[in-house]
């Protein structure tokens, strides 16, 4: 039996993102423990959904300062961009579809900053000439993050392979928003 805190967030987190509604139960079966391991390890349901956005938080906090965005070359950031999110497109839909996240002040704002940078990097890039500037670049970041999520379901499900998806995801999105100029 899996104990460990990252083993549970980990499964919780992939179940999660394809099935908003599951229940403790669903959810310490799919980390491989006890209801009853679950609970000592997170007291209740809404415990265990905060450290999930937390964490799903911090680390794409962290892969785009990785990534450098604020310096980047528009084009090269983004494929460096798309590399270092898509392993995390199933924390990122856990986001986008858990409802009791939309009343937590803390993760709202910290979701509004990571929105803003992704717009400010892409405002930089149409000023820069190399995405396009009929689109808002506001809509850009929800493309990509949106993609990502739907490669994320696309390997979960079979329907492309990892080294593909990257690909499949710049190509998709910088066919929609490359500048005929870059």
């Amino acid at each position: 039996m899996r104990t460990d805190h990252e083993g549970v967030l980990d499964a919780a987190v992939r179940l999660l993102a394809v099935n908003p509604g599951a229940s403790t139960v669903d959810i310490a079966k799919a980390a491989g423990i006890s209801r009853a391991t679950l609970h000592r390890l997170y007291p209740s349901r809404d415990v265990l959904i905060e450290d999930l956005a937390e964490r799903a938080l911090v680390a794409t906090q962290a892969a785009i300062d990785a990534v450098g965005l604020e310096r980047a070359q528009p084009i090269d950031g983004f494929q460096r961009l798309v590399d270092a999110l898509l392993p995390l497109a199933h924390q990122y839909a856990f986001l986008m579809n858990e409802a009791q996240l939309d009343h937590s002040p803390r993760i709202v704002d910290a979701t509004r900053r990571f929105d803003t940078r992704l717009e400010e990097f892409f405002t930089r890039g149409q000023m820069e000439g190399a995405f396009r500037v009929d689109l808002p670049a506001s809509w850009m970041g929800l493309l990509l993050m949106h993609t990502l999520v739907a490669a994320s379901e696309g390997l979960r499900l079979g329907i492309m392979g990892h080294r593909e998806a990257p690909r499949l995801v710049s190509l998709s999105l910088l066919s929609g928003v490359r500048s005929e100029t870059s």
